[in-house]
């Protein structure tokens, strides 16, 4: 899951190292404690993600389009 969630680069605000690579997460994880604009971009990056595609409106869109596209009617509101 981490991949879809972060696709590759750093545009989303992640960073993804291999799985099972110990040096490659030390080295991650050194360059964030080192370098403050770097980890504060990367928190925005992150933080933008998350609200264009995970927050109650965005998903609510995603599974409306779903249900759509199937050729189903969501049900009206109460």
């Amino acid at each position: 899951g981490v991949r879809e969630i972060y696709p590759p680069g750093e545009e989303s605000g992640g960073i993804v190292v291999p799985a099972g690579d110990a040096g490659a997460l030390a080295t991650a994880l050194e360059e964030l404690l080192t370098d403050a604009p770097r980890r504060l971009e990367l928190g925005r990056r992150a933080r933008r993600r998350v609200e264009e595609a995970f927050s109650l409106e965005s998903v609510g869109r995603q599974l409306r389009d779903f249900f759509v596209r199937r050729g189903l009617s969501p049900r009206p509101a109460p």
